[in-house]
């Protein structure tokens, strides 16, 4: 298995690929959970408050992000620990560069859903793993 340079990486990224998220429970367990995000040199997340992430990651704020292409064997590995930017309303414009990146029309998918506890998330690996074949 091969490395992927940052141009690669930044490339690799920037494809609409699901990330998968590891926080930790308070017995210590790990927990995952799928997530779209944007990246721009720090991976962007939104999610609810209401989340069990989210309640992990206020109690340790330590997260891995895993972006996984399968068919390519292609993947990018962050470790660091999240910064909450915003919520509510000030989450808007955070969520809606993330959700355009999956859904046609982001407005309408957000609008739906206005009024969830909305936070907005960055996360600035502390390290990046890559592979890829070569």
């Amino acid at each position: 298995m091969g490395r992927l340079t940052s141009e690669q990486t930044d490339a690799f990224l920037d494809e609409a690929h699901r990330a998968i998220v590891a926080t930790i429970y308070p017995d210590g367990c790990p927990h995952l959970s799928t997530v779209w995000y944007r990246w721009d040199g720090a991976f962007w997340i939104a999610t609810n408050r209401t989340t069990v992430k989210y309640r992990n990651l206020l109690r340790d704020p330590r997260i891995t992000v895993l972006v996984d292409a399968p068919p390519r064997e292609t993947s990018v590995v962050g470790y660091g620990r999240i910064e909450e930017i915003a919520r509510d309303d000030a989450a808007w414009e955070g969520a809606l560069a993330i959700v355009s990146r999956y859904v046609a029309n982001a407005e309408a998918y957000l609008e739906a859903r206005r009024d969830d506890p909305r936070v907005l998330l960055r996360v600035k690996p502390d390290k990046l793993v890559t592979w890829t074949p070569d």
